[in-house]
């Protein structure tokens, strides 16, 4: 038996499913915010939120009874979305995205 076609026919599912792996973890859907208003934006960790999420009033205060990790420095979390987002006050950057509990 020649284990030629074989050997290579594994090699080349190694490497389809090798090249698969990059894509499904660019694309994690706990890590990005969809949005439904009229611009319909897709946001990820490092974007800039809109503004109105870095004001005080759009803040969460009970984010300990969510289960989330304390603010840093200049941050809050808000409810976008459809899930928690840590965004800077300063500059409405996305610094953590986190599922809702169901």
């Amino acid at each position: 038996m020649n284990r030629t076609p074989l050997i290579a026919g594994l090699a080349l599912v190694a490497c389809f499913s090798a090249a698969t792996l990059p894509v499904q973890a660019a694309t994690d859907p706990a890590k990005t915010v969809h949005t439904a208003d009229p611009d319909s934006h897709d946001y990820s960790v490092g974007d800039k939120a809109p503004d109105k999420y870095s004001r005080k009033d759009a803040a969460l205060a009970n984010w300990q009874s969510h289960g989330l990790k304390a603010p840093e420095k200049e941050s809050q979390w808000v409810e976008f979305g459809g899930k928690y987002v840590l965004v800077q006050t300063t500059n409405s950057v996305i610094l953590d995205i986190v599922a809702k509990k169901k």
